[in-house]
């Protein structure tokens, strides 16, 4: 990965907001919206939070992403989120040979039930972009600093990008 990277870069801060902003609340759940506004910076928060800092984690990952309409923990762990607690007695033995094979299969499902429902969010979301061009004038959109644009380098179709340790190779063929 390059040291500048800006799509990484928005992707990690909007995920360390999400982190700080549920950090906040189990901190100092007693606090408003309004106190809240107050308290924008990391140093601001109470010394309490490393206790806290797990829950949050778990908080995250077991939400639904509203557009793959999965959690994280079911999408890469194959857990299923809102079932009935397996029994110890039945979690502890030896899994039969026939569970492993459906839980695998619930697992595929699942993951190809997010991606249909991510190409269908990506879809809807070409649609308005499409929309946007033809009611601009003359099919042209004009970009305003900060809009989040994507660009295409077709020089780059048909090189392969291989990582070996920290140094990045790029092959072609």
């Amino acid at each position: 990965m390059s040291a500048y990277s800006p799509w990484v870069n928005g992707l990690l801060e909007g995920t360390n907001g999400k982190l700080l902003s549920h950090l906040k609340r189990l901190c100092a759940p007693n606090l408003g919206e309004d106190e809240w506004a107050k308290i924008t910076k990391f140093e601001d928060l109470p010394a309490n939070w490393p206790t806290h800092f797990d829950i949050a984690i778990e908080q995250l990952n077991a939400r639904i992403l509203p557009a793959y309409k999965f959690s994280p923990d079911e999408l890469c762990l194959g857990i299923v989120v809102n079932t009935v607690t397996t029994p110890i007695e039945i979690s502890s033995s030896e899994l039969e040979e026939a569970s492993i094979a459906i839980q695998n299969d619930y697992i595929s499902q699942q993951r190809l039930d997010a991606y249909s429902h991510i190409v269908e969010h990506a879809n809807k979301r070409k649609i308005a972009f499409d929309k946007r061009v033809q009611a601009s004038k003359d099919g042209v959109i004009e970009y305003k600093m900060g809009d989040l644009v994507q660009i295409r380098d077709s020089k780059l179709d048909f090189t392969q990008t291989v990582r070996v340790g920290i140094k990045t190779n790029r092959c072609t063929g």
